[in-house]
């Protein structure tokens, strides 16, 4: 569980630094403040995404075969 909570947080930073790059990139044009919020949210948006992905793969790989059948199973009754 530490190991879990560690790369979260340090997943967390990595994200936070780029949100930083863009920032800088982004005044260094000077760049519209309506465009650079459209792209932070971008930004955002994608790494909640990949981070829901991972989430989810990583939630899967604990379950038994089984369980990962009625897992699928579930999620497709949903999708239908």
């Amino acid at each position: 569980m530490a190991l879990i909570i560690q790369n979260l947080n340090l997943k967390n930073t990595e994200f936070q630094e780029s949100i930083d790059l863009a920032n800088t990139a982004m005044k260094n044009m000077d760049m519209p403040k309506d465009l650079q919020q459209d792209v932070i949210s971008y930004l955002q948006y994608t790494q909640q995404s990949q981070n829901g992905q991972q989430e989810f793969e990583y939630f899967y790989q604990c379950l038994s075969p089984s369980l990962r059948n009625e897992v699928i199973i579930l999620i497709f009754k949903e999708i239908t």
